[in-house]
């Protein structure tokens, strides 16, 4: 779907070995200005890993919806892009944005879930 739309596509798997450690593969993502799309949607429950993606500058789209098949999660990306393309011109670096089932997107405030306060 992205690269229909013109976008290039890195897959995690391929640039940096499946399964490799965030501190391994956040750095160049962000240094690349690469834009992660990830389904790991317990990120903000990780202030670890949500500190890795700050010091490595990353701008990422969570897909919070579960249970999704490929299809059915590129349906979503596909009709969430516009917005997703209006925060990145908006939005600088880092930042993590949520996108629901319904394809709606909202960038979350990452210092309120360092805090610990996920409530």
């Amino acid at each position: 779907m992205l690269v229909a739309a013109g976008h290039s596509v890195r897959l995690e798997r391929e640039e940096f070995g499946g399964g490799a450690e965030d501190v391994v593969w956040l750095p160049p993502v962000g240094e690349r200005g690469w834009v992660l799309l990830t389904k790991d949607k317990n990120i903000r429950k990780r202030p670890l890993e949500m500190r890795a993606f700050l010091g490595a500058n990353v701008r990422a789209f969570v897909l919070t919806a579960g249970n999704l098949n490929g299809e059915q999660q590129a349906d979503i990306f596909a009709r969430a892009l516009p917005r997703m393309l209006r925060i990145l011109a908006r939005t600088p670096a880092p930042f993590i944005a949520h996108v629901t089932g319904g394809a709606q997107v909202a960038v979350i405030d990452i210092s309120r879930y360092l805090r610990g306060e996920t409530s």
